[in-house]
């Protein structure tokens, strides 16, 4: 029998998904040079490192809407100006749940992952959950209507 939704996202851990390589830099990085390697990376993120301890995430989204405006020469600023304090991260052992929960509720799109002494263990990323859902549950995620609020009450074309 094939299980709910909500049971896999409470029973299988972050470490048994597909991730992607987490892309760091220093704690002396500015936000110009942090772009630069997020450029390099095709990457929406940067995770700002000290002697591989999380300090913080750099994102796209930090960029935006601190950034851009705020901050007129961005080869003067360091990037961890822009971190969100304190780090809110997960560990590999957490679950897929967890880091939905984490992500909702502080609109991230990605999170860090640190062991117990706060040393970086990657990154999870909002795609690579879709991924994971998308694998899993190919006929709800296909099948959902393109506004939440939509509800279909016949089939399409009949």
């Amino acid at each position: 029998m094939a299980k709910k939704i909500e049971e896999l996202l409470k029973e299988v851990l972050i470490k048994n998904l597909r991730r992607a390589n987490s892309v760091e830099c220093g704690p002396e990085t500015t936000v110009e040079q942090a772009v630069k390697i997020m450029q390099e990376h095709q990457s929406g993120y940067v995770v700002i490192t000290d002697r591989q301890k999380v300090i913080g995430v750099f994102t796209e989204k930090d960029l935006t809407l601190y950034c851009y405006f705020k901050e007129p020469d961005w080869s003067k600023v360091l990037a961890t100006k822009f971190c969100k304090i304190p780090l809110r991260a997960l560990s590999l052992n957490d679950s897929v749940g967890a880091a939905i929960d984490l992500m909702h509720t502080y609109e991230y799109r990605h999170v860090a992952l640190i062991d117990e002494k706060g040393m970086l263990q990657g990154i999870i990323s909002a795609r690579a959950i879709i991924r994971f859902l998308a694998e899993n549950f190919p006929a709800e995620v296909l099948n959902l209507p393109p506004r939440s609020d939509q509800i279909t009450h016949s089939r399409e074309g009949g």
